[in-house]
């Protein structure tokens, strides 16, 4: 696998220079950016009473010196000697005092980008500039009417009206709370976010504790089976199906690595995954790349299961599959007789297959909306996009939770086909 990882990381590295976009450094910069006297008298940092060795001393200055009742009175002579600093010394001072901010832009996309070493997102400094007036300041680029503005500098494209759409569309209430943090949307404390999290936390746990129980009490089971031999060989997978397997798990694994790298970009994992790949911007790549080829490849699989093996009559879930699994479940607590399982995939099989179609969906629509957000942001609310990211987040961990648990047990360790089942190589399966 890690060779494959590579590989793709040399091929598609070449493209990496395509995909770069330099921050644009707009007019309102330089406007709100100058070291006049007027300005940082119109700052915030000048009306909260920060010194001004906070942003313009060595660093070495304790926390509780950086502020007064008053700042230091204009200097010219003094002004005159301050130097410029680059981007990055000047984020480093704004952490000084500003770490719940810096929390939550480790948060965003800018930030998990930063953290595994992209050069060209833009950070503390591109959107607070220097001697900045209050927020509630209309001469404040932050302000609600022009916020939308610094954002197309670089996401509304080349065009003018692209970029025009953008601003307009982010200018507002609600698209400066949710960069901040925030959820606009929801009833008093209840949060569109409480919701996707309460939902995915309990389907989750659900998921996962059914799992463990299934396979608790499915052990003893396989071990009697496996002393009994009461096993037989199943045709189950066809050459094209065994293909679409093997397209179907390379590319599932590629995205969840390169998935999780940006999901968890501050963990030991990323920092190491991310250099190997070629850099963030080939782990990028990568996993688009895969996505692609994952989706593709269901269709593929939909068309020819549908058209060439007529696979509804085989995959399809049915009332019979209801009874059975209760009738499963029941066996299993010790409470019944074993069901006769008819067909050649049982109840589990079909509800893990029929999960999984449903999931793929939820991932294409939340990572069209995340791929393609420069549209997105330019008719819809930036909390959607937001939305979007924790869903997407919340049904990789689902689906690789089930895969791990389910498919590594059914397939691997199970004892009825440890140490492992290499039906998905000779096309037939241990039942």
């Amino acid at each position: 696998m890690r060779f494959v990882m590579v590989v793709l990381a040399g091929l598609l590295m070449p493209l990496a220079v395509f995909a770069t976009v330099e921050p644009e450094i707009p007019d309102w910069m330089h406007a709100t950016g100058d070291g006049s006297r007027a300005a940082w008298e119109q700052s915030v940092h000048f009306k909260e009473g920060v010194k001004c060795i906070a942003c313009h001393g060595s660093g070495d200055e304790s926390k509780a010196s950086l502020e007064g009742k008053l700042p230091q009175e204009w200097n010219e002579v003094e002004a005159a000697k301050i130097g410029p600093r680059k981007r990055a010394e000047y984020d480093v001072l704004c952490v000084r005092c500003h770490g719940s901010a810096e929390q939550n832009f480790r948060r965003t996309f800018h930030g998990k980008h930063s953290l595994l070493g992209k050069k060209n997102i833009p950070t503390c400094s591109y959107c607070h500039v220097a001697h900045e007036p209050p927020l509630a300041s209309i001469h404040n680029a932050l302000s609600v009417d022009t916020l939308g503005r610094v954002c197309a500098g670089c996401h509304g494209g080349s065009d003018e009206e692209g970029k025009r759409l953008m601003a307009t569309n982010l200018a507002g209430t609600l698209t400066g709370p949710t960069l901040y943090g925030h959820d606009p949307f929801g009833l008093g404390k209840i949060r569109g976010k409480n919701i996707i999290d309460g939902f995915y936390i309990l389907l989750l746990t659900g998921t996962i504790g059914f799992l463990l129980f299934y396979i608790v009490v499915d052990i003893p089971i396989a071990l009697q089976d496996r002393r009994n031999g009461n096993q037989q060989k199943l045709h189950r997978l066809t050459i094209g199906q065994r293909l679409q397997h093997g397209v179907l798990a390379l590319t599932f694994i590629t995205l969840a690595l390169t998935g999780f790298a940006i999901l968890y970009a501050d963990s030991a994992y990323a920092q190491w995954l991310t250099p190997l790949l070629g850099g963030p911007d080939n782990r990028s790549l990568i996993h688009r790349l895969a996505a692609l080829l994952f989706v593709a490849n269901a269709y593929l699989h939909f068309v020819y299961y549908i058209f060439i093996y007529h696979g509804p009559r085989t995959i399809g879930f049915s009332r019979q599959n209801l009874r059975d699994a209760w009738q499963d479940i029941r066996f299993r607590l010790g409470k019944g007789e074993r069901p006769v399982h008819a067909g050649k995939y049982d109840w589990l099989q079909k509800l893990e297959y029929w999960a999984g179609v449903i999931g793929l969906h939820v991932v294409l629509v939340t990572g069209l909306l995340m791929w393609f957000f420069d549209s997105t942001l330019s008719y819809l609310p930036y909390q959607i996009f937001k939305y979007a990211q924790w869903i997407h987040s919340w049904e990789a961990i689902l689906a690789t939770s089930v895969l791990i648990l389910l498919h590594g047990y059914s397939t691997i360790l199970s004892p009825r086909v440890f140490p492992m089942d290499l039906g998905w190589i000779k096309g037939r399966k241990k039942v």
